[in-house]
């Protein structure tokens, strides 16, 4: 099933989505960590992205490429690293485990996999200093 939807209407949801992800007092769960959550939102982005360039806009699709890059997001980071610090399972998800839930709590951001690793490695100086 497919469901067609506006630009601007992609745009909003995005947005929300992102919103309701990270603004939050509390990190909404079960969707925070959802993979299924995850690639819901990043498809939303590709589509929005997909299709500004179908449409001729490419200033708008370069700007949710922008928008969308990992680097700078502090308040998200923070978010992330405090969330993953709680998690009492944590140490004992592999390190594999460990890279792949710290992509869907980025997402839809779009972190590299030295960039996973560092807040790997933050995530676990941090529970190691609350000891």
């Amino acid at each position: 099933m497919q469901v067609e939807m506006e630009l601007g209407e992609l745009e909003v949801l995005a947005a929300a989505l992102v919103r309701m992800k990270f603004d939050e007092v509390e990190v909404p769960e079960p969707y925070f960590g959802s993979p299924v959550f995850s690639a819901a939102h990043n498809r939303i982005l590709d589509s929005l992205i997909a299709g500004s360039r179908e449409s001729g806009d490419e200033g708008r699709a370069r700007r949710w490429e922008g928008w969308r890059e990992w680097g700078g997001r502090e308040f998200e980071r923070e978010v992330i690293v405090s969330y993953a610090v709680s998690l009492s399972m944590w140490d004992d998800w592999s390190r594999d485990q460990q890279i792949e839930i710290l992509g869907v709590y980025c997402s839809p951001f779009s972190a590299t996999s030295d960039d996973l690793e560092e807040l790997r490695l933050e995530v676990d100086q941090k529970r190691r200093s609350n000891r």
